[in-house]
């Protein structure tokens, strides 16, 4: 490809300050940053609602696996009530709960008892009857709801048998009819034969035990088919089956081996008062929100599950790491805005040092295709294969060629005929040469005329040295050698002058004095005719020999020629015996 008549002139770049990269790139990480924060977070809240949500699932089924272990022990001892065919004595009923080793196994249950319902027209003749009662009937002291007053019930429910231990032996012969709660409970189960729980009891232990707090779980005896309700016969009705579970216990074996971080709150919803506060975690949060609930219908009676996160559920191994990436990516942000702030300074002064040189390579561009254009010397670039790819506008006026005839072609065109063969020779020559050299040809133009050039030629290379092209300048020196060798001719007819002028200067002294003797040979020899004749044709001969000295003088340039008229006439008389004797008798 021709390079460029012009080269085109550089545009100033006008980078972005570096402010606005830094900003775009801290702008970028921190939204990245936060992305990944949130991102973070938003996950971090999805585990612990999980681990929530798993500890909600487990507690759930712990209570209702536990309650509903309860409920089968009533059952159980529902029937072993109903299979008897009259009264249960204490003995056998003791056998019975041992057997169940209530203590090793349910230690959150305060006892199993039987209840029965004894009419207050027969309650007396009931105390009577039953000696472990004897000095044991009373009344219980608290309650949630107000007691019933005595009197008030046509009916008692007094704790028959209960065991196991002294802690079961303390509250045989307890009248919990008189209790509202229990009572409420205990009726339902009559009505619906299922378990029925009770609410919240007060149970008093001696010590260590001392209050406690419990419910009751009601589960009805009848014998025979009888159905339970209303409409069923009266007399298959034989009392109840009552658990007292003690909520304290009861919430630490829901709570063994679980998650530590979440406290738990059991709040009976439906009881008659409103709702009523159960049992808790020792450490649930003071005014605390519960994080999630749970409604459980269990026993007849819809408990209300809260579940508060405490501080320690925090506390688990990666909690923190939202914070960690939060200030991870700030300290990123600021690097990175650090980093491209100081590239895009260096960039900034790079592309102002790139623009200043290529301005000073566009100026010596210019310069050089200035000089291409304005020098009188042709210049002929080729390139490897010596095919012209530059040809300026002296190559044009010294060979006749244009621009575009001569692009491509093979400078060869300029050598004669007859030089051919020199043009492989000086080409290996010059492609192996490191130095270029100077020679000067002659070369035909365009029009078949031949001209005289002096030619500087030199090999293009590249870094490594190898060889690309070559570059020629030639210059016309036709006139230049015409007028050397006019001068050469006029410096050696200036010689042959000033050889001519010292010669005639000589010649001319020399006839002087041949002149000088003749003049005075004529005074002496007047008489003699023949001798004046003689001497008169030496003097003329003389003078003719003195103007011919005079006339090489004048062409040596030391004379002056005198333009005057002469007699061709006379001359030729005078010299006709001097021609007579020089020139040849042939002629």
């Amino acid at each position: 490809m021709p390079s460029p008549p012009h080269p085109a002139a550089p545009v100033r770049p006008h980078p972005r300050g570096p402010w606005l990269m830094a900003l775009a790139v801290l702008l970028v990480s921190l939204g990245a940053t936060f992305l990944t924060w949130t991102t973070s977070r938003r996950n971090q809240d999805q585990r612990d609602h999980s681990r929530l949500n798993r500890f909600v699932g487990r507690t759930e089924q712990n209570l209702r696996n536990r309650l509903g272990r309860y409920e089968d022990i009533v059952r159980g001892a529902q029937g072993f009530f109903s299979a008897s065919q009259g009264s249960v004595s204490a003995e056998d009923w003791r056998a019975y709960v041992e057997r169940l080793d209530l203590l090793g196994r349910h230690p959150d249950l305060s006892g199993l008892a039987f209840v029965r319902q004894v009419p207050t027209s027969g309650l007396e003749a009931f105390l009577r009857e039953r000696p472990q009662l004897a000095g044991h009937y009373r009344r219980p002291t608290s309650d949630p709801l107000p007691l019933r007053g005595e009197g008030q019930d046509e009916d008692h429910l007094i704790i028959e048998l209960c065991e196991p231990g002294p802690r079961g032996q303390a509250i045989v012969g307890v009248d919990v009819g008189a209790s509202q709660t229990q009572r409420l409970a205990a009726e339902r189960a009559r009505e619906t034969g299922e378990p029925v729980l009770s609410g919240q009891l007060h149970f008093t232990f001696t010590a260590p035990e001392g209050r406690m707090d419990a419910v009751a779980l009601f589960m009805p005896i009848f014998a025979g088919p009888a159905r339970p309700g209303p409409a069923g016969p009266q007399s298959a009705f034989k009392g109840w089956v009552s658990a007292g579970i003690l909520l304290r216990p009861l919430m630490d074996a829901i709570l063994r081996g679980e998650d530590q971080g979440v406290a738990i709150e059991i709040v009976d919803a439906f009881a008659v008062q409103g709702p009523q506060w159960l049992v808790a975690s020792p450490d649930w949060p003071t005014g605390a929100r519960p994080d999630a609930v749970r409604m459980l219908d269990i026993g007849g009676r819809g408990w209300q599950v809260r579940y508060a996160i405490k501080p320690g559920f925090y506390l688990t191994e990666g909690r923190h790491q939202p914070t960690f990436l939060l200030v991870g990516g700030l300290i990123i942000s600021l690097s990175l805005t650090g980093l491209v702030w100081s590239l895009a300074t260096l960039r900034a002064q790079a592309i102002g040092q790139a623009h200043g040189m290529n301005v000073s390579l566009y100026e010596a561009l210019r310069r050089n295709r200035s000089h291409l254009d304005n020098t009188p010397l042709a210049a002929i670039e080729t390139d490897a294969a010596f095919k012209i790819r530059e040809w300026n506008p002296s190559a044009e006026r010294i060979f006749g060629y244009t621009r575009e005839e001569a692009l491509g072609k093979d400078p060869r065109m300029l050598v004669p005929l007859e030089r051919q063969g020199e043009v492989d020779r000086r080409r290996k020559d010059l492609a192996g040469s490191s130095e270029g050299f100077r020679v000067t040809l002659e070369n035909v133009t365009r029009t078949g005329q031949r001209i005289i050039c002096d030619w500087y030629n030199t090999a293009l290379r590249d870094e490594q040295g190898r060889f690309m092209g070559t570059f020629f300048l030639a210059d016309d020196v036709t006139e230049r050698r015409r007028a050397e060798a006019a001068l050469r001719q006029a410096q050696k007819l200036e010689s042959l002058g000033v050889l001519a002028g010292g010669i005639a200067h000589d010649f001319n002294n020399l006839l002087t004095a041949i002149l000088g003797n003749t003049e005075v040979a004529l005074e002496r020899t007047r008489d003699n005719p023949v001798l004046q004749q003689v001497l008169h044709r030496v003097e003329a001969t003389t003078q003719r020999g003195s103007d011919l000295a005079r006339q090489l003088l004048a062409y040596a340039g030391k004379a002056h020629f005198a333009v005057r008229p002469l007699d061709l006439n006379a001359i030729i008389l005078e010299m006709g015996d001097l021609l007579s004797v020089s020139i040849s008798k042939k002629v």
